[in-house]
């Protein structure tokens, strides 16, 4: 946490592992860990985060490894906050979100590798591991750059393609800890023209298509299992996460709040053409009152008149276009208002 000013922190988090608590590479400790950290401060509404790859100081081509990873929180103030000598109620949040953060991961994953390292995968089980994967890959999947590998505390089997930027997991313990934050959040999801709109609190996400459908091949041809209902899905700020049959995939993806923005501007766009082929009002005729309680007076012109199809024109030359948010309603009601006459009239236009 860094002090920017006298009224200003800034908050983001990091992880590295060390190698003398941890055998290998590790790489899988790196992506899991970061991962489930911030799929737990979605699921608790605290923070959307991205998840920021810091490179190998010693190698210019490291491939897939991933040799630390920043977690920054883009969501919902950019991890800012306000510095206060009574304490921000935010910051304090925030605080308490890493405790929880705490006590979930050493519920979840084994923190401190005990037991004889030894005991880890043969060569001959990571490489059969390596050829399965790369099959469900397919021509992404290349062994030179990719990293993977088996670990027995914690119990997974890794695989991270460098092309396609997606982390595969297979393991009863992240599976678990995945699904259950999947389950607790209180998402809202939305279907949008490209993928789903994910609303968390303040937290604006997008999952795209694309990346859900990629991810779902992926688990499918691992698992030899079809799909026969949707996912779990949760989207980071630059990242999709998808749990299916022992499988916790991650792909990375544009899912933070503006590809949420401009997702939400196709969705308007596409309402708008909706409306206008599917809802034309040049054919309606309205009562002079509505449900007896809004009386319009036979001197006042003609409701009518605002709904003149599109690129006509009123009396007074100006373009009506309808707005189905306020006049919908009024429309509903003067067509209960006929149909309780017993009769349907058109006016032209």
């Amino acid at each position: 946490m860094d002090v920017l000013d006298a009224e200003t922190l800034y908050a983001a988090l990091y992880l590295r592992t060390t190698s003398w608590e941890w055998p290998g590479e590790r790489s899988d400790l790196h992506d899991g860990f970061s991962s489930i950290a911030a799929a737990f401060l979605a699921a608790n509404e605290i923070a959307s985060c991205a998840l920021l790859d810091v490179p190998h100081p010693a190698m210019s081509n490291a491939g897939a490894e991933i040799y630390a990873r920043y977690i920054s929180l883009e969501q919902p103030r950019g991890g800012y906050f306000k510095a206060a000598e009574s304490g921000s109620l935010e910051l304090m949040s925030f605080i308490e979100g890493l405790y929880g953060l705490e006590s979930f991961l050493h519920a979840a994953f084994p923190m401190h590798p005990v037991g004889d390292y030894a005991s880890e995968a043969s060569r001959d089980e990571e490489e059969a591991w390596g050829n399965q994967v790369r099959r469900a890959l397919g021509e992404a999947a290349d062994p030179q750059e990719d990293t993977y590998g088996i670990r027995s505390e914690p119990e997974w089997s890794y695989y991270r393609c460098a092309k396609e930027d997606i982390s595969i997991f297979q393991g009863p313990e992240i599976t678990a800890a995945f699904s259950a934050l999947a389950n607790a959040t209180r998402k809202r999801s939305l279907p949008g023209v490209s993928g789903s709109l994910e609303v968390r609190g303040e937290l604006h996400n997008f999952a795209p298509d694309e990346k859900v459908s990629r991810l779902t091949e992926i688990v499918g041809m691992l698992s030899g299992v079809k799909a026969e209902s949707p996912p779990e899905v949760m989207s980071l700020e630059n990242c999709v996460i998808l749990g299916a049959h022992g499988f916790v995939v991650m792909a990375g993806a544009a899912s933070g709040h503006r590809a949420f923005d401009s997702e939400k501007e196709q969705v308007l766009l596409r309402h708008q053409s909706e409306v206008e082929y599917l809802f034309r009002g040049s054919a309606f005729s309205w009562a002079s009152s509505v449900g007896g309680a809004v009386s319009i007076p036979r001197s006042s012109p003609s409701p009518a008149r605002a709904w003149s199809r599109r690129g006509q024109s009123n009396r007074e030359g100006q373009r009506a276009r309808w707005r189905p948010g306020l006049d919908s309603g009024l429309v509903h009601a003067a067509i209960g208002e006929r149909r309780h006459a017993g009769k349907r009239s058109t006016t032209d236009h």
